[in-house]
């Protein structure tokens, strides 16, 4: 039982370095960026959804129901609309903090 579960293990040594405020600040402004990105394909994928299921129910005739699908389908790309100004942010602070990398460097 001893010989395979005893070597004592060494520590490992950390690769790469240190991760400086400036590194994490880029790599979270990315990660936010990817996020909204996805979040803005969703809401796009499901505003065609409710369109071709709206124009679905008013060719059966029930268009009360199409009405306020409609409605969510506006709110659905409004909210689009908003992700992207966000993302249009945040791609501009990526930029200037790789400016401000660059200018140091």
């Amino acid at each position: 039982m001893g010989a395979k579960g005893s070597k004592v293990k060494k520590d490992p040594v950390p690769k790469g370095g240190t991760i400086t405020a400036l590194d994490r600040a880029t790599l979270d402004l990315k990660n936010s960026r990817d996020r909204l990105s996805k979040y803005r394909k969703k809401l796009n994928l499901d505003a065609a959804k409710l369109a071709s299921r709206a124009k679905a129910l008013h060719a059966e005739g029930n268009t009360s129901y199409a009405l306020k699908i409609m409605k969510l389908r506006k709110y659905k790309l409004q909210e689009a609309d908003r992700v992207e100004e966000q993302l249009l942010t945040v791609l501009r602070m990526v930029d200037k903090i790789s400016e401000k990398q660059n200018e140091q460097e």
